[in-house]
C-alpha cells in the first residue's frame, strides 16, 4: 500500500484475498493507521499568478524535514528546464537551534499570456526517501481588451 502524499494523516485499505477454502472463497482484510509525515512541506503546491504587464510572481515552499526523518537536499532541478523555462528556483538552508529548514523560492519568468505547469525535483540523502517533488502551476493574465471603438 502506497502511503506517498499522506503523512500525518490514518490511512486505511482494503485488500481482498482469495484463498482455497470453500467455505471463505473471499477474505477482506483491512489495513490501517496513522502514516508518519517525513517533512512539513508548505504550500505542497506552487500557484504563480501575474499578468503580462506586471510579470513578477513568487512563492516560497518551507521545508522542515521531520524529528524521525533528518534529511539534507542535495540537489534541485526542475522540469522545465533551460533558457525558455518558464520559472526558476533557487534553495536557501538555514539551521537554528538543531533544525534545519529549507526555503524554495520559485520565481515566475514567463512573459506571455498563458498558463504552464513544471516540477521541481529535490533529491536528498535519507536511504528511505531518495526524492521530493513540488509541483509548480502558472498563470499569465492577457492585457484587458482596449476600449477601441474610436468614438468621440
Amino acid at each position: 500500500m502506497s502511503t506517498d502524499g499522506y503523512g500525518g494523516r490514518d490511512v486505511n485499505q482494503k485488500v481482498i484475498v482469495f484463498t482455497n477454502d470453500p467455505e471463505n472463497r473471499r477474505i477482506t482484510i483491512t489495513l490501517g493507521g496513522p502514516v508518519e509525515a517525513f517533512a512539513s512541506i508548505t504550500p505542497k503546491l506552487v500557484r504563480l499568478s501575474a499578468s503580462v504587464e506586471d510579470f513578477r510572481a513568487d512563492q516560497v515552499v518551507v521545508i522542515i524535514p521531520s524529528e524521525a526523518n533528518h534529511f539534507n537536499i542535495v540537489a534541485a532541478w526542475q522540469v522545465p528546464r533551460g533558457d525558455n523555462a518558464p520559472f526558476v528556483h533557487s534553495l536557501e538552508k538555514d539551521e537554528k537551534g538543531g533544525e534545519t529548514v529549507y526555503r524554495l523560492v520559485v520565481e515566475n519568468r514567463q512573459r506571455h499570456a498563458g498558463s504552464y505547469y513544471g516540477t521541481i525535483y529535490l533529491s536528498t540523502d535519507h536511504p528511505r526517501r531518495k526524492e521530493l517533488s513540488i509541483n509548480v502551476h502558472g498563470y499569465i493574465a492577457a492585457p484587458p481588451p482596449s476600449s477601441g471603438t474610436g468614438a468621440p
